[in-house]
C-alpha cells in the first residue's frame, strides 16, 4: 500500500463531496452561525458558496493533504476544531466553507518546536491570508484565527508533553 494512501484518499473523498454539494441550490441553509443547529456543525466545511469559493478551498486542502504529511489523527482534529468552535468567532449570517479545517491543518503542521525564527517564518506566510478574511465581508475570519490559534496551542502541548516524558 501506497504511504499516506488513507489520508489521500480521505482527502479526494471530501473533494468528490464538496464539489457535488457545489450544485445544491442555497449552500447557505447548512452553514454554522449563532445559534445553528448541531448537524449544520457536521455539514458546514462541506457546502460551498460558489464553484470558485469550492476551487480555492479544495486547492488548499488537498494541497496540505498531499504535500505535507498530514496523518489522519491531524485531519480528524483538524475536523474537530472547525465543526466545535464557539459562537462568539461565528456570524449571525452563516459560514460554509472547507477553509476553517485548513487553517486548522495548518496550524497543526505550525513548526512547533523547531526555532521561533521558523515559527515566526510560518507565521508570516500565512498572516496576509488570515488578514483578508477581515477585508472580505463575507469570509470569516475570526473562525480561521480560532481554527489556527487552536491547532498550534494543541500542538504547543503535545511537544510539551512528548518532550517532559
Amino acid at each position: 500500500m501506497a504511504p499516506r494512501t488513507i489520508q489521500k484518499t480521505s482527502g479526494i473523498l471530501v473533494a468528490l463531496i464538496s464539489i457535488a454539494l457545489c450544485l445544491h441550490p442555497s449552500p447557505e441553509i447548512y452553514g454554522i452561525y449563532v445559534g445553528s443547529p448541531a448537524s449544520n456543525r457536521l455539514l458546514f466545511s462541506l457546502f460551498h458558496a460558489s464553484a470558485i469559493h469550492t476551487i480555492l478551498n479544495l486547492w488548499c486542502f488537498l494541497s496540505l493533504v498531499f504535500l505535507y504529511p498530514v496523518t489522519t489523527l491531524q485531519l480528524a482534529i483538524a475536523f474537530f476544531i472547525s465543526v466545535t468552535a464557539p459562537d462568539c468567532v461565528l456570524f449571525s449570517t452563516p459560514t460554509v466553507g472547507l477553509s476553517a479545517v485548513c487553517y486548522s491543518l495548518i496550524g497543526l503542521l505550525a513548526p512547533v518546536g523547531q526555532g521561533a525564527l521558523r515559527l515566526l517564518r510560518y507565521l508570516a506566510f500565512f498572516t496576509p491570508y488570515l488578514v483578508l478574511g477581515f477585508i472580505f465581508p463575507s469570509v470569516n475570519g475570526l473562525l480561521h484565527i480560532y481554527c489556527m490559534v487552536t491547532s498550534i496551542i494543541i500542538v504547543t502541548i503535545q511537544k510539551l508533553l512528548i518532550t517532559n516524558s
